[in-house]
């Protein structure tokens, strides 16, 4: 790039430049150059500009001319100096030397150098670090040799001297501060005031454009040097601008017509065709442009050259290879206007060898550039745009040779180019043009580079399109397997870019490669056909130039060569999400009422422009867990647009179902379409809802709670199959569940109708009439207990009357395994009875109906137990706030030393399965002999449940009375309007409390009969002589006697001969009795003995008062061994006088005052 640099001149006093010292010190002058961070602010600029470095050259006086020596039209302000340095050593005190020898010298010199136009100088004062400060006093003002020049030389306000401290031993950096900052200010006023200069002579000039003898190419030298003199200094941005202007201006001269300053367009010379492009010192440029002899051609190059230079070192690179591409193109054209007055392939062979030069270049200038933080990617984007240019020349010259076959966007023609020898100078092109390996050799490089360059630049797509360009260059060489390969990897490219007219020409290449090549039209090909028709749609065909009628004749062609290579296959292909078929379905179904399905009707959305072939059409719908509905229809074909078909389904799930899959099949081609997944990859998700409707009369299988469960046993499944409108001829079930094993083989039946064959890991029922239902109850194991069941069916069934029709349906049920009740239990001993009480309450926030609460042994000759409610009571609701409560006895000399188990039974139904049976009972009651009574069951059923789920009002009197009070209907069908009376009117009548009795689940719970070691009954009697008429008083003392019962019968261990040693205390109340007397002893307890012990009780206060507690517990240490164990008494006390109080009234006495007087 441009090395010039400021100059600076020096001179130095006679004595120093003779000493040894001179030589260290211009080396340490020398040192501090270049300068660093120049601020230059212009007056005729609105901001600063920092110069961050800054290369000077120093230059003895006497070696740089004078300015009648320069050149009269320089080519930048540098060519003189901007400086003059004068170097003076003398002491500081010296100014006896000062005044006989340095004012002279000084004076000289700056006689010589203060009348240089545009020059700056500075006196360099060096003195030694050693040389005293001055002093003086008020009568001795001497001062400074350094203030000595300062007053005889600084004529201006502006301080044009500069003291060193300096000495070849002490070479101190601190010491030359004051230096650096003057020839900073001197350089830069220097400067400035050359550029103002300059610019106000281009400014002139410019003003004169419209007067006679104004001259553009002398305009042109007069701001060149301007733009050049800002590059020297590293105004890079500056000198830019200037060259742009300069374009500028001669844009305007050639729109003007105005060329009288400059030769021909071009007027090549030698090697022109091969030279590099950017290079200013090729020609004698100046030389031309001062002369106006310069061709357009070479005007242009060098202004190029000059711009592009100064965009490097501005580190604008990307704009290098812009402004290159765009000058090439454009200048191209120019050239082309006149090439027959141009050697044979000038143009082609200038623009590929400049485009290539430019590219070397680039990649030279970034090595000096840093690394850190450097995006290359624009640069090789450039890049890759000039090495395409350079590609695009080969193609003309193919095309011009007869190397590849002509091209609708190269205006040439083969075999126009005579094959005689060449009169272009670039070598490869040379070596190419007379060899057709090496130009196809050498077409494969070009295009190779320019690909790399595009890959490193992030431009996938400017890269694919040379690998079409090279896939293309296959084929013309009838490589046809190459060539194929890479038509059929680029639509994978242009796919996620949604490029669908590129995609859809690069599956019509690969479908041109294939045919030419008579490969067979096998599974590929099919898939490549059909991938072409993806494109085709998603671009609607508009990159076919052709009229409608030769589209859909091609399209046409291409479906039936579809259809014929698809019967060929030999296995079924399938083909996912293809866009030339789209469905809508219906918000609803609707019931075929005369067999079990549902028809849906489906809006086809054909988006080719010819008709579609098709054999069958099937929709798959999926709904919870494992629920999956599947329609079919059979077809023809699909005409284009859209249309209706409507699609069956042969069994019943209702509910509502999302759009899984659908799928087309063609003899083995099998186009199908996953609609869940397309639907969830949307930002939101919208997916198609398709609801079926509950056909009452169709088959189904239903889950029922088991009606009997016993705890610690596992509960067998319970469902029942109905067999509905259908005549079932065979039924296979399936049921699996996690975690749960069904054992099928043991299934069991209750009905008189049907069949039942239950296999290992199937049940096979058979010969159920229609409106059967099957109640089947199945064994199940399970690891862990499950209180939500979820049973998943698959049903294979046929009917009598569909032949070999086989329905097949896949269902999920859930069934609640959970108790709804918890039970609670209390237990009181006496010393012949038991008393047991059952507090019943229900688990979740339903209420639960409980007929009745039975405990029952399990052995013949168990314990007698004994209700306490002797006639049968009303049915209780029971809710988890409110339970019921059931108390029984159990006899002791019925229970033996074994521990025996005894079962608490309970009866119950949920009041929610209560009242839908009534209600279908009711129903059931209104409608006999309705023709239609399925489908009016539901809907008299539905309103009515509705309203009973939205309103809980009517729970307390339904309870309390059996009268179902429906609430206000929301919504019913007025045509049932009379029905619906009749049946709400039945449900409100207490009939409606007795008019069933089925229903009842019974649950039953094993109770083991408990163990009590000890059973006291503890009493305190009164038996004090002292009472007068049975009246107690506070403060009197009463005789009591304890007695202490003792039963051993609930031990469960034989009791002859057992005793255990107790410990009783009688528990004081301190504020209503005093005791007296053995209030705490030990005794030893025996089976049917008594132990008492006399007390003395003083109640403390009138009123009702309850007798103490006696507390009994046996001795520490004390056990009671069994057949397996030791373990420590247990004691249960009965406080037999807990229920009683003792009535004790006030004393009446007298109290004697004695009050002083005075």
């Amino acid at each position: 790039m441009n090395s010039q640099r400021v100059v600076a001149t020096y001179a130095v006093n006679p004595a120093f430049q003779s000493s040894s010292a001179w030589s260290h010190f211009h080396a340490a002058l020398l040192g501090i150059l270049p300068l660093r961070d120049l601020h230059w602010k212009s007056s005729q600029r609105p901001s600063i500009r920092t110069i961050l470095e800054l290369s000077v050259n120093l230059l003895p006086l006497d070696n740089v001319p004078g300015e009648r020596a320069t050149s009269q039209i320089p080519s930048t302000l540098l060519e003189r100096p901007l400086l003059n340095l004068l170097i003076v050593n003398c002491e500081n005190l010296d100014l006896e030397k000062y005044r006989t020898v340095l004012k002279k010298q000084i004076k000289d010199w700056h006689n010589t150098v203060s009348t240089r136009k545009n020059q700056e100088w500075l006196i360099i004062h060096v003195v030694p670090p050693d040389a005293k400060a001055p002093t003086g006093n008020f009568f001795q003002l001497k001062g400074s040799v350094l203030d000595k020049i300062k007053a005889d030389f600084n004529v201006d306000k502006r301080d044009r001297c500069a003291q060193v401290v300096w000495s070849s031993n002490n070479d101190n950096p601190a010491a030359w501060a004051e230096l650096i900052k003057r020839l900073k200010e001197g350089i830069l006023l220097a400067f400035d005031t050359a550029v103002t200069q300059k610019e106000e002579e281009v400014r002139r000039s410019e003003s004169q454009r419209q007067m006679p003898g104004w001259n553009f190419c002398n305009f042109f030298i007069l701001k060149e040097s301007l733009a050049t003199s800002f590059e020297a200094v590293n105004l890079t941005e500056d000198a830019i601008t200037q060259f742009d202007e300069l374009e500028a201006s001669f844009y305007q001269v050639l729109q003007e017509k105005n060329l009288s300053w400059f030769g021909t367009l071009a007027a090549p010379t030698a090697r022109d065709d091969s030279a590099p492009l950017l290079s200013p010192t090729r020609k004698p440029y100046r030389d031309l442009i001062i002369a106006n002899t310069i061709s357009i051609f070479d005007f242009r190059t060098y202004l190029l050259a000059r711009q592009c230079i100064a965009l490097a070192r501005a580190g604008r690179i990307p704009e290098v290879a812009r402004k290159v591409t765009a000058f090439l193109g454009a200048f191209g054209k120019r050239l082309k206007q006149a090439e027959s007055t141009l050697p044979t392939l000038f143009i082609e062979s200038w623009t590929y060898s400049s485009a290539l030069s430019v590219v070397d270049q680039c990649e030279r200038w970034v090595l000096d550039l840093p690394s850190e933080g450097l995006n290359m990617k624009p640069i090789h984007a450039g890049n890759g745009e000039l090495v395409e240019l350079a590609r695009y020349q080969l193609d003309i010259l193919g095309v011009k040779m007869g190397f590849l076959p002509p091209q609708a966007t190269i205006q040439a023609s083969p075999s126009s180019v005579d094959p005689a020898p060449l009169s272009i100078s670039q070598p490869d092109l040379i070596a190419a043009l007379g060899d057709q390996e090496r130009f196809y050799d050498l077409y494969v490089t070009v295009t190779n580079r320019a690909l790399d360059l595009y890959v490193k630049a992030g431009r996938k797509k400017f890269a694919v399109k040379h690998h079409a360009a090279l896939a293309a260059l296959d084929i013309h060489r009838r490589r046809f397997e190459q060539g194929f390969t890479t038509y059929r990897s680029l639509p994978a490219h242009y796919g996620p870019g949604r490029w669908h007219a590129m995609e859809a020409f690069m599956f019509s290449r690969a479908m041109d490669v294939h045919a030419m090549s008579e490969k067979e039209q096998d599974r590929e090909w099919v898939h490549l056909l059909l991938s072409y028709l993806k494109s085709f749609v998603e671009d609607r065909g508009d990159y076919l130039l052709l009229h409608d009628d030769e589209k859909t004749a091609y399209i046409s062609q291409l479906v039936a060569a579809v259809t014929d290579a698809v019967g060929r296959l030999e296995e079924d292909l399938p083909y996912l999400d293809h866009p030339m078929i789209s469905l809508r379905t219906a918000p609803t179904t609707r019931v075929a009422e005369d067999q079990d399905g549902h028809y849906v009707d489906v809006v086809i959305d054909n988006h080719l422009i010819c008709p579609i072939p098709g054999e069958s059409l099937t929709i798959s719908f999926s709904g919870r867990e494992s629920d999956r509905m599947s329609f079919t229809a059979s077809i023809g074909s699909f005409p284009p647009g859209k249309s209706t078909v409507t699609l069956f389904c042969p069994v019943s799930c209702p509910g509502t179902y999302i759009l899984d899959t659908s799928e087309v099949r063609l003899s083995k081609l099998h186009l199908q379409w996953n609609h869940k997944k397309a639907a969830s990859r949307n930002a939101v998700a919208e997916y198609k809802v398709l609801k079926i409707p509950k056909d009452p009369m169709a088959f189904d299988v239903r889950l029922r709670e088991p009606r009997t469960v016993e705890l610690g046993k596992p509960t067998p499944l319970s469902l029942d199959v109905f067999s509905g409108r259908n005549d079932i001829a065979s039924v296979t079930l399936k049921l699996s569940s996690a975690g749960v094993t069904y054992v099928t083989a043991e299934a069991t039946t209750s009905a008189d109708v049907g069949h039942l064959e239950g296999k290992e890991d199937l049940i096979v029922l058979t010969d159920i009439p229609p409106g059967t239902s099957m109640k089947i109850e199945v064994p199940r194991l399970e690891a862990n207990a499950q209180h939500l069941l979820r049973v998943n069916f698959s049903i294979e069934f046929t009917t009598t009357g569909d032949g070999a029709l086989t329905r097949v349906a896949h269902m999920n049920r859930t069934v609640g395994m959970a108790l709804p009740l918890s039970v609670n239990v209390e237990d009181f001993f006496r010393k012949d009875r038991l008393v047991s009480k059952f507090s019943i309450s229900a688990t979740g926030h339903q209420q639960v109906r409980i007929r009745d609460a039975r405990l029952e042994s399990k052995e013949e000759d168990g314990p007698r137990i004994t209700g306490c409610v002797t006639k049968e009571r009303d049915i209780v609701t029971v809710t988890g706030s409110n339970p019921a409560t059931f108390m029984f006895v159990i006899a002791s000399h019925q229970i033996t030393t074994a521990r025996q188990a005894l079962s608490l039974c309970v009866r119950y139904r949920m009041l929610r399965e209560e009242v839908e049976t009534l209600v279908d009972d009711t129903i059931e009651a209104v409608l006999t002999g309705s023709e239609k009574m399925p489908t009016r069951r539901g809907a008299l059923k539905q309103p009515i449940v509705k309203a009973l789920q939205s309103n809980a009002a009517w729970v307390d009197t339904y309870n309390l009375t059996g009268e179902l009070h429906v609430p206000e209907l929301l919504e019913h069908d007025t045509d049932e309007r009379e029905a619906m009376d009749d049946v709400i009117s039945r449900l409100r009548s207490k009939v409606a409390k007795t008019q069933h009795d089925e229903g009842w689940r019974e649950m039953r719970i094993p109770v083991d009969i408990p163990h009590m070691d000890v059973v006291a009954t503890a009493r305190i009697r009164l038996d004090s002589p002292n009472l007068t008429d049975n009246a107690l008083y506070a403060g009197q003392p009463i005789l009591a006697t304890v007695t202490v019962g003792v039963s051993l019968r609930w031990s469960g261990s034989p009791r002859q001969g057992v005793q255990h040693k107790m410990q009783y205390q009688i528990d004081e109340i301190v504020r209503d009795w005093l005791v007296c007397g053995r209030k705490r002893g030990w005794f030893v307890a025996k089976d049917g003995e008594t132990f008492s012990v006399s007390i003395t009780l003083i109640a403390l206060r009138h009123g009702e008062l309850p007798l103490p507690k006696i507390s009994i517990r046996a001795a520490p240490g004390e056990s009671a061994s069994t057949m397996d164990s030791i373990r420590i008494v247990s004691t249960d006390v009965h406080q037999a006088h807990g229920a009683e109080t003792v009535l004790v009234l006030a004393r009446a006495g007298r109290t004697t005052y004695v009050v002083a007087t005075d």
